[in-house]
């Protein structure tokens, strides 16, 4: 008997926690990466030097810019609009060891508070369920937990919907099962009713969706906005100028004026974040989910990018920061000039002295 209880014990300690972790897991329905777009530069041949930034003017810089491998990161004011901000930093995906270089257009964020409708829906039975990956899967949803015989404890997220459903045998003869949905900023639809009966009916419970329990209320919670109207075509206009300047200035290399089309291309709010940034894979600029890697888990940032955390003013290299295989067009224009006139001169003198004789 003491067996027994210990082992509900351990269950409802388990699921609430799980469900603890669940109902935490929303914290803003608008990240800092939901007012981003980001590549990273992983494009053989492409290679970065972030040491022309060392003593630049106007820009914040962390880490060792001159040695690779190091913690590299440079924020400053955007070419195309000095409101918004580039982050570069040197990062790589989960299947290379080796460091790429991405660029980030950031739109500064604002923290509001919004009300919005939380339905819950909590069905509890003493049947064993059965999970179904590839129809949870199909529906757009992704998951994490532990199926194992005789313990299931899942959690499946997609957008602003979470639901936690475990099935855990107490003993021989008991079975202790359930299913917690949890619906933000949006009412309980027909549509949305129809795909979680699915959703039970996958689970082999479809029938317990009439006794439900129910329940809507209204929240308040942090958020986050962006200060400045930024539409996709920006994005990828800006990308596309920042792209150019890093090229120009030797920072960036290997890079052609179709990979920067390409990427420009594809310019839009939300294409941030190691799982939805654009990066070159099978010959074309894509978006990180659509490659088939290992999708990377993790909580959003809801910390935001405050205004204030922009630079001054606009970005300055200077004359201090050798600029990595970049060519001073101006230096080289004036070195041809006067060489030219020391040429000028030479054959002026050759001349006068044939007349004299």
């Amino acid at each position: 008997m003491r067996v027994y209880w210990r082992c509900v014990f351990l269950f409802i300690f388990f699921t609430s926690a799980f469900l603890l972790v669940v109902g935490q897991s929303s914290a803003c329905f608008n990240p800092t990466d939901s007012f981003a777009f980001e590549v990273l530069l992983n494009k053989p041949g492409i290679k970065f030097d972030l040491s022309p930034f060392k003593n630049a003017e106007n820009v914040r810089a962390g880490g060792d810019l001159g040695r690779a491998g190091a913690t590299q990161v440079v924020q400053y004011r955007s070419h195309y609009n000095p409101h918004v901000a580039v982050v570069l930093f040197a990062d790589s995906t989960p299947e290379k060891d080796r460091q790429f270089l991405s660029v980030k257009i950031q739109v500064p964020t604002k923290i509001v508070n919004i009300t919005y409708p939380e339905t819950t829906i909590r069905i509890e039975t003493t049947r064993s369920l059965s999970f179904n990956r590839s129809f949870i899967r199909s529906l757009g949803y992704e998951y994490i937990g532990v199926l194992e015989e005789g313990r299931l404890k899942v959690e499946a997220k997609r957008d602003s919907i979470s639901i936690a459903i475990w099935s855990i045998k107490v003993d021989e003869n008991k079975t202790r099962s359930g299913v917690h949905i949890r619906v933000l900023n949006e009412t309980l639809t027909p549509e949305r009713e129809q795909e979680f009966r699915l959703i039970l009916h996958s689970l082999g419970i479809a029938e317990l969706w009439e006794s439900a329990t129910i329940a809507t209320r209204n929240r308040t919670d942090a958020d986050l906005e962006p200060v400045v109207e930024f539409t996709d075509r920006d994005f990828g206009a800006a990308m596309k100028a920042e792209l150019k300047w890093l090229k120009e200035n030797g920072i960036v290399s290997g890079i052609t004026d179709s990979d920067i089309q390409e990427i420009s291309e594809q310019g839009r709010a939300g294409l941030a974040g190691r799982n939805s940034r654009i990066v070159f894979y099978d010959g074309k600029w894509v978006p990180y989910h659509k490659t088939g890697g290992t999708l990377i888990k993790g909580a959003p940032d809801c910390s935001g990018f405050p205004e204030e955390a922009l630079p001054e003013g606009q970005v300055n290299l200077g004359n201090k920061a050798g600029t990595a295989g970049a060519v001073n067009y101006v230096n080289l224009f004036l070195i041809f000039l006067i060489f030219g006139a020391i040429l000028l001169i030479i054959k002026l003198r050759v001349r006068g002295n044939k007349r004299e004789r």
